[in-house]
């Protein structure tokens, strides 16, 4: 290798930009999608400018010449503020490990399982040729099979009772690292406390966990994020696979991450760098925790999100603490960690067996019907425009809704608009299975409502 630098007699040092570049790739560091990675044996890692300058620096010490040392450490600032250093750097050369739709492979410290319908294999790392994998994805555990239940089942029954199966199988689509732009769904955790004041405790913020904890997940704060910042996704690596959006705020516009879910073309910009184009096998899925019900009032929101509902099993009267006398995760010892991630390959063949499947949840879905329209409005309907079949006029509606005490609409406004209230009408009808037929004649717009047939 041609030395990284050239100095003159007047000690002038000039660093040589292509034996640099040979360095790194002689030490397998390579771009990678407009990222830097390193591999060794196959593994991948994510490396930072920092690591690179330390790398080089360390191979300059050996020159033992505080001359050069210094001239790195003064010019390095410059040479690697922005990208313009390293678009010259080598593309990786190797490919990368995909995971499969028919089953899931999953990597720990001793072994590698792969997860099928019906049954569970394990290969040895010298028998797997399959491309590189990134070292995040390496759980550092001894991994063997163990048929004890693990605690995290007990705590997920607890805030699920009969609706485990959807649970689990959320967790492990969420595991399985295979992209289907049509299959792909946002997983929303919402409470089953509806009140128009939210509380939390139920248990999302360890369900958030459980999912960091078996594959690598980037959490956002829901209340300082927003899908339309350009720069919302610059903390995001290549590696990760899941994305949470904690604690939304209320009105959060869902269809701004319409894109980012179903996207073929994933990129994460960063101030002053060039953009990161994630391959679409590596696109990460998406995971959004809500104390308020998410708006998702036409279809394109639906085939977008896949939802859970906790129970009240948790609250301020009772933590997870007071029925396992432990903290999860920081307390488990490794025999709690093995049934911890047997448990996730579980999950992962739940998934591959049935699929996403849908919790039928009729209060939140009467919480989105009111959210969607009025409180006073959906009171008024039931209460008094219930008969099928019958001509009523939408006037009569607006007259009912200012006859209540202190109705006033979301915005606090007196709702006079015919067309809004017509829309909620729809909503209403939809909501419920009913049909809605309007017309208008010489006294103004009348609707029916009758049964679907």
């Amino acid at each position: 290798m041609n030395k990284l630098f050239n100095k003159n007699n007047k000690n002038n040092v000039e660093f040589n930009l292509q034996s640099i570049l040979d360095f790194l790739t002689e030490n397998m560091i390579f771009n990678y999608q407009g990222e830097l990675i390193q591999i060794k044996d196959n593994i991948a890692s994510v490396v930072n400018k920092k690591e690179v300058q330390v790398l080089i620096l360390e191979e300059l010490k050996k020159e033992n010449d505080p001359i050069v040392i210094q001239a790195f450490l003064k010019q390095s600032k410059n040479m690697f503020s922005n990208d313009h250093y390293f678009i010259y750097l080598m593309d990786c050369p190797f490919e990368e490990f995909k995971q499969s739709k028919n089953f899931s492979t999953h990597f720990f410290k001793n072994k590698i399982i792969q997860v099928y319908k019906d049954s569970y294999k394990e290969i040895s790392y010298k028998d797997f040729d399959n491309g590189f994998i990134w070292n995040s994805a390496i759980v550092d555990i001894d991994f063997y099979f163990d048929s004890e239940e693990p605690v995290i089942q007990q705590f997920l029954y607890n805030v699920s009772q009969t609706d485990l199966p959807h649970f689990e199988r959320a967790i492990g689509y969420l595991n399985h690292n295979f992209y289907d732009g049509s299959k792909r769904k946002c997983i929303v955790l919402n409470d089953s406390n509806l009140n128009e004041f939210a509380e939390g405790g139920t248990g999302k913020g360890i369900i958030q966990l459980i999912i960091k904890n078996s594959t690598k997940t980037k959490i956002f704060d829901g209340k300082n994020w927003s899908p339309d910042n350009s720069f919302a996704y610059q903390t995001v690596n290549i590696d990760d696979n899941v994305i949470v959006i904690d604690d939304i705020r209320k009105g959060f516009k869902f269809e701004g991450l319409y894109s980012s879910i179903t996207t073929t073309d994933f990129s994460i910009e960063r101030k002053n760098q060039t953009p990161i184009t994630v391959p679409q096998h590596q696109i990460p899925k998406f995971v959004i925790s809500t104390n308020y019900a998410l708006n998702t009032p036409n279809n394109s929101d639906k085939r977008r999100v896949n939802e859970l509902t906790l129970n009240s099993h948790y609250g301020l009267e009772r933590e997870p603490m007071d029925d396992f006398n432990h903290r999860f995760f920081d307390d488990w010892n490794k025999e709690e960690w093995v049934r911890f991630h047997n448990y996730i390959l579980k999950c992962v063949r739940e998934y591959l067996i049935n699929g996403l499947t849908k919790q039928e949840n009729k209060a939140l879905a009467f919480k989105k019907l009111q959210n969607e329209t009025n409180i006073t409005f959906v009171e008024v309907m039931n209460e008094v425009f219930n008969t099928f079949n019958k001509r009523y006029k939408l006037s009569e509606v607006e007259y009912e809704m200012l006859s209540s005490v202190g109705y006033r609409s979301k915005t606090g406004q007196i709702i006079s608009d015919n067309r809004v209230i017509s829309k909620w009408i729809e909503i209403y009808c939809r909501y419920y299975g009913y049909h809605m037929e309007k017309g208008r004649d010489g006294f103004g717009t009348w609707f029916i409502i009758s049964e679907e047939v």
